[in-house]
């Protein structure tokens, strides 16, 4: 009677995932926390990566797995795998390369976008030939960032347009 109620509480452990963790210049991540929860039974698993970023996990049950990657001073990034169908022998997957983006990659990313949507809205007042609202708005954008070639150029297409060649320059 054993014998056969013990199969049906036995969870097969069918799969062995393993991978690394980059950041953008594709250089190893190590110390990386990388949790995996189950999804239906929120059974969770930890990991992290080694001093080469890889990670191994072996034995999880198939299921649908909500995956969190952490590491101070980088952005967390979520993800979801979906490993559904039950195997017989432990199946081999290998995850892509995931990639994780510094805080401070993300707020440079973050402010350009923001920029470039100062830029096109100080383009479309060109446009419609609001050249003293573009130049309000693009001596703002050039307060944050100097350098900025796009606001530069509107800058002096503006002043040029207004016949303020000294500005222009």
């Amino acid at each position: 009677v054993l014998a056969q109620a013990y199969p049906a509480t036995v969870q097969y452990r069918e799969y062995y995932f393993y991978g690394q963790v980059l950041d953008i210049q594709k250089k190893p991540l190590p110390e990386v926390e990388i949790t995996l929860r189950d999804v239906a039974t929120s059974r969770s698993y930890s990991i992290k990566t080694n001093a080469k970023g890889e990670f191994r996990l072996a034995g999880l049950p198939h299921g649908v797995y909500s995956v969190v990657f952490k590491k101070d001073g980088y952005a967390p990034k979520e993800d979801e795998w979906r490993f559904e169908t039950p195997q017989d022998t432990m199946q081999k997957v290998e995850i892509p390369p995931v990639t994780l983006v510094s805080e401070e990659q993300l707020q440079e990313a973050q402010r350009l976008k923001e920029m470039q949507g100062v830029v096109k809205e100080a383009a479309d007042k060109i446009g419609q030939k609001d050249f003293d609202g573009a130049i309000a708005l693009l001596k703002g954008a050039l307060e944050k960032d100097p350098e900025d070639i796009n606001a530069l150029y509107l800058l002096g297409l503006c002043y040029t347009r207004k016949k303020m060649y000294p500005e222009a320059v």
